[in-house]
C-alpha cells in the first residue's frame, strides 16, 4: 500500500473517531440541558407553589378580620376563594415534592402551620356566627404574632434553600457548559488541523506524481532520442556493411577471373 494513501488514510481515521466524540459529547449536553432545564422548571414552580401557598393565607386572614369588622359577603368571598387557593397551592406543591424527601418534609411543617392558622379562622368564624363578642375577642387577643412571624421565616427559609440549589446548580452547568464548550473547540480545532494535514499530504502526493510523471516523460523522450540515433547508427553500420560486403565479393569474382585468364 502506497505510504501517503496510508497516512491519509489514518488522518481521516483519527478526524472521524473526533467528529463521533463531538457528535457524542453534543448529544449528551443536549440531554443534560434538558434534564436540567426540567429540574430548574421543576424547583421554580415548587418556589411558586410554597410563595402562594403563604400569600393566599395572608388574604385569607386579611378578608377574615375585615369581614369580622364588617359582616361583609363580599369579604367572606374572598376568604373563602383565599382557603381554596391556599389548599391548591399545597396540592400541588406535595406532588412536586415527591421526588425529594427533605421537600416533602418542609410541606409537611409548612401544612401544619397553615392549618393552624385555618383552625383559627373557622373558630374565630364561629364565634362571630354565634354572636359571642368575649370569646371572638378572646381567641384574638390569644392569637400569638410570632405565628405569623414563624410561618414567614418557614416560607422563607424553604424558598432560600431551593434558590440556593437553583444556584449552586447554575455554578455546576456553568462549569460543565465551560468544558463542553473547550471540548468541542478543541474538536472542532483537531478536525480542522486533521482536514489540513489531509490536504497538505494528498496535495504533496499529486505534486510527486506530477514531477515523476513529467520525469517519466523526459526520460521517454531522452530513450527515444537515443533509440532512434542508435537506429541511425545501425542502418549506417550495416549499409557499410553492406557496401564492403560488395567490394569483397567483386575483389573476390575480379581476382578469380585473372587466376583463370593466366592458366589458360
Amino acid at each position: 500500500m502506497d505510504k501517503t494513501f496510508s497516512i491519509i488514510l489514518l488522518v481521516f481515521a483519527v478526524l472521524a473517531v473526533s467528529m463521533v466524540t463531538v457528535v457524542v459529547i453534543s448529544i449528551s449536553n443536549l440531554q443534560r440541558a434538558n434534564l436540567s432545564a426540567q429540574w430548574v422548571n421543576h424547583t421554580h414552580g415548587f418556589i411558586t407553589e410554597i410563595n402562594g401557598a403563604v400569600t393566599a393565607s395572608q388574604r385569607a386572614e386579611s378578608a377574615l378580620h375585615a369581614f369580622l369588622l364588617t359582616e361583609n359577603p363580599d369579604q367572606r368571598a374572598q376568604m373563602t376563594h383565599a382557603f381554596a387557593e391556599l389548599s391548591e397551592h399545597l396540592e400541588v406543591a406535595k406532588a412536586l415534592a415527591v421526588s425529594d424527601p427533605e421537600s416533602e418534609s418542609e410541606v409537611v411543617e409548612l401544612e401544619t402551620a397553615l392549618i393552624a392558622r385555618a383552625e383559627l379562622a373557622r373558630a374565630l368564624l364561629a364565634a362571630q356566627r354565634d354572636g359571642d363578642n368575649a370569646l371572638l375577642r378572646q381567641q384574638l387577643d390569644d392569637d400569638d404574632p410570632t405565628q405569623i412571624d414563624a410561618l414567614g421565616s418557614l416560607n422563607r427559609r424553604i424558598v432560600s434553600r431551593h434558590q440556593g440549589l437553583l444556584q449552586e446548580r447554575d455554578r455546576v452547568e456553568f462549569t460543565r457548559d465551560n468544558r463542553s464548550r473547550n471540548t468541542l473547540c478543541l474538536g472542532a480545532g483537531l478536525n480542522l488541523v486533521l482536514l489540513l494535514i489531509a490536504g497538505w499530504f494528498i496535495r504533496d502526493d499529486l505534486r510527486s506524481r506530477r514531477r515523476e510523471a513529467a520525469l517519466l516523460a523526459a526520460t521517454n523522450e531522452e530513450l527515444e532520442i537515443r533509440v532512434a540515433e542508435r537506429t541511425a547508427k545501425l542502418k549506417k553500420s550495416n549499409r557499410k556493411l553492406k557496401a564492403e560486403n560488395l567490394e569483397s565479393r567483386w575483389s573476390a569474382t575480379i581476382i578469380s577471373s585473372l587466376k583463370v585468364s593466366r592458366v589458360r
